[in-house]
């Protein structure tokens, strides 16, 4: 079948499609599940190509062949494209990679002899040149019986395991989403099968006159699929491209915690841990390391602290509009703030340092956490810590006399 969906949508589509399967074959090939999904994209992708209308007359140009057996063959190879898929379920669904393994020769030799059946129940359609919903008989319902068998089964088997993984115990509410909508993908997958099947069935026995119907919904079905199993599969290389660029999770809150890091790192380097000569990507692992370091540093500072005196708070509560939520934490910033004021001044600490609030986090994530609160309020402190103060009274006679 040629695709009927525009070439404005479906060579962009492809295009990027090419793209992700490119993209997972380079970053995400390190273990067997990530490769039989690749190889599956990578089926998928070819298969997309060759149901365009300007591929199969490029094929045509240069092969002795017909643009109906192009189309026959991208339905073998959407038949093929299942086999390594299946392995993919098999492994999540918890099967031993050994056990796994000698399984795809299995899936491949089924997927093998129903694209075999596929093209001797086409051969009519062939010599027609006609698409076979439009040859019709008995072998056009002998193609679609033999292209269904492993889409209908590999759609009870991502609902059956959607269904499985959905009730176990701790599931998250998004990853309860997830499997939602993978298993309303394998819904569409065995629905539009079903149908395709059904369709060709009870036009031979003259219930349902269905060609037309089918002509335009099984022309963009499998685009619309493969489209959509692209984009799900794209998800870890979007991820990955987003931690290169520092736009994940991870990477927004260390850019937070960034000012107040490069304040602390430089007024004690030793702070620092040594430098991680790996990937330049905002890990969690580094994310840690800042943490660390901070905490390191906040340490060195603690013999300049010295109590906020309350009024001096609350001149920098109203001059910043700090909320009574962010109290704790703006006063601590104030707090450091002042330290670090006094340290660049004095540069020895006083005889007795102020108590500093004690961290009571217990995960990497509250650490996180607890120094966004105060990061947040970092340049805001510093800016009201630096500003020229009036001298006291006592000091100011002794100025005046």
């Amino acid at each position: 079948m040629t695709s009927s969906v525009p070439v404005v949508i479906a060579w962009p589509v492809i295009v990027a499609t090419v793209l992700v399967v490119a993209a997972r074959w380079v970053w995400f090939d390190d273990t067997a599940a990530e490769r039989y999904l690749n190889a599956t994209l990578t089926i998928i992708a070819a298969t997309q190509v060759l149901r365009e209308d300007v591929a199969q007359r490029a094929i045509v140009a240069v092969l002795p062949t017909t643009v109906t057996t192009v189309q026959q063959i991208s339905l073998c190879t959407i038949v093929v494209s299942i086999a390594p898929f299946l392995c993919v379920i098999d492994l999540l669904s918890g099967r031993a990679a050994g056990d796994v393994r000698s399984r795809p020769w299995r899936y491949h030799l089924i997927a093998a002899a129903l694209s075999i059946a596929i093209l001797a129940a086409g051969t009519r359609a062939r010599h027609e040149q006609r698409p076979v919903e439009v040859s019709g008989g008995w072998a056009e319902v002998l193609v679609w019986l033999a292209f269904s068998i492993l889409p209908l089964f590999l759609a009870v088997r991502m609902i059956a395991r959607c269904w499985s993984e959905y009730r176990q115990h701790g599931v998250t509410r998004g990853e309860k989403v997830v499997l939602a909508g993978i298993a309303l993908a394998g819904a569409a997958i065995g629905v539009t099968t079903a149908i395709a099947t059904g369709l060709a069935l009870v036009q031979q026995i003259g219930v349902l006159d269905s060609v037309d119907y089918r002509l335009r919904t099984n022309s963009r079905n499998f685009f619309w699929i493969a489209t959509v199993i692209a984009i799900v599969s794209s998800a870890p290389v979007v991820e990955a491209l987003l931690g290169v660029a520092g736009f994940d999770a991870t990477g927004r809150r260390w850019r937070r915690l960034r000012p107040l890091w490069e304040s602390m790192t430089t007024m004690f380097p030793d702070s620092r841990l040594p430098m991680d000569p790996g990937s330049r990507r905002i890990t969690r692992l580094r994310l840690h390391r800042t943490t660390v370091e901070i905490r390191d540093a906040i340490l060195e500072l603690r013999p300049y602290c010295a109590d906020v005196d309350p009024a001096e708070f609350a001149n920098f509560a109203a001059a910043e509009r700090i909320p009574p939520r962010d109290a704790e934490p703006a006063g601590y910033a104030l707090q450091l703030a002042l330290a670090a004021r006094e340290r660049s001044r004095t540069g020895d600490p006083p005889g007795g340092a102020a108590a500093t609030p004690v961290s009571d986090s217990a995960t990497l994530d509250d650490e996180v956490d607890e120094l966004l609160r105060v990061a947040r309020w970092w340049p805001a402190a510093t800016r009201f810590a630096d500003r020229p103060r009036p001298l006291p009274r006592a000091a100011q006679e002794a100025e005046n006399a």
